[in-house]
C-alpha cells in the first residue's frame, strides 16, 4: 500500500498514480486529500486501475499521511510524496527488506540526526545544531 500527500499538483498526482498504479508490488495507492476547496479530479477519483482510495482529511498537514482513516490491504505500508517516482523494482526490493526485517522502518529517503549539545558556545541559534556541533559529535 502506498499512502501519498498531495497539494494542488494534479498533473504531478496523476503522474505518480499511472506510475505505481503499474507496480505489481502495489495493492493500493491511498491519496490523503486535504484540500477542503476543491475535489479530486475525476481521473484520480476513477482511476483505470482500480487501485486508488482517496482519504479526505480537514487539516492541510504532511503528517496526516500518518493519520490512517481507511484500512489498508497489505501489512506494508510506504508513504511518498506525490512528486517523487521510484523504480517498481526499488519498490519491490524495499518491500523485500522490510518482510526480513519486519520490526524496521525501511525507506528510500534518508533522514539525518544529529545530537543536541546543551548550552554550547559554538551554536549560532541557541539550539546546540549546527556544523561545529555536527563536527564535535563525530571527532568523538
Amino acid at each position: 500500500t502506498i499512502r501519498m500527500n498531495t497539494w494542488h499538483r494534479n498533473e504531478q498526482l496523476l503522474l505518480s498514480i499511472n506510475h505505481y498504479a503499474q507496480c505489481e508490488g502495489v495493492a493500493e495507492i491511498q491519496i490523503i486529500w486535504c484540500d477542503t476547496q476543491n475535489d479530486p479530479p475525476d481521473s484520480v477519483l476513477h482511476h483505470s486501475s482500480g487501485k486508488v482510495k482517496i482519504e479526505r482529511h480537514d487539516i492541510n498537514s504532511l503528517n496526516e499521511r500518518f493519520k490512517i482513516v481507511l484500512d489498508t490491504p497489505t501489512l506494508g505500508i510506504l508513504s511518498l510524496d506525490d512528486d517523487v517516482l521510484r523504480p517498481c523494482e526499488a519498490l519491490d526490493a524495499a518491500f523485500l527488506r522490510w518482510v526480513r526485517h519486519p520490526e524496521r522502518m525501511v525507506g528510500f529517503d534518508v533522514r539525518t540526526h544529529v545530537v543536541v549539545v546543551e548550552n554550547s558556545v559554538d551554536d549560532d541559534d541557541g539550539g546546540g545544531v549546527g556544523k561545529k556541533n555536527e563536527e564535535k559529535m563525530e571527532k568523538k
